[in-house]
């Protein structure tokens, strides 16, 4: 007559143990990167966003000849003097905080920044955006040509 065992044995239980002891090690090692990884990408997100808004407002007051009071509320309002023509005008020569929190960082994802717009000419002005976010070190710098439409009416 023929025994029939089931089951696994002691051996077979401590060797799938090991193994998936070391994969989760190893899964787990990982963890750290990816979190890194994950807010580096957040935080170049969010300067590209910040950078087009700030491009978009430089253009809008260039082409609206820097009279927006009817139509922006005081948020979004750049507040450009008419830059057109041979010069070159500095926002912000040291890191501004965007947003504005009152020195409390902590509580909302800040990106430093820094301004310039240069023109040589009546039809162009170069916007150069230095961007930083709170949790790096390291500055990405925006640049965008725009070329204000002279409107003939």
């Amino acid at each position: 007559m023929k025994v029939n065992k089931q089951g696994f044995t002691l051996v077979e239980l401590l060797l799938t143990l090991g193994v998936l002891a070391i994969g989760l090690v190893s899964i787990f090692s990982l963890l750290p990167g990816v979190s890194k990884f994950s807010r580096e990408l957040r935080d170049d997100d969010d300067m590209q966003q910040f950078a087009e808004a700030v491009f978009a407002s430089v253009a809008w007051q260039l082409q609206s000849g820097g009279d927006t009071s009817a139509v922006l509320p005081d948020a979004e309002k750049l507040e450009l003097p008419t830059i057109l023509g041979t010069q070159g005008l500095v926002i912000s020569d040291q890191e501004q905080a965007w947003p504005d929190t009152g020195m409390v960082e902590a509580m909302v994802p800040v990106v430093y920044y820094r301004l310039q717009l240069q023109s040589n000419s009546v039809r162009e002005v170069e916007v150069t955006l230095q961007l930083r976010p709170a949790s790096r070190n390291q500055s990405r710098i925006f640049n965008r040509t725009i070329y204000p439409q002279v409107q003939a009416w």
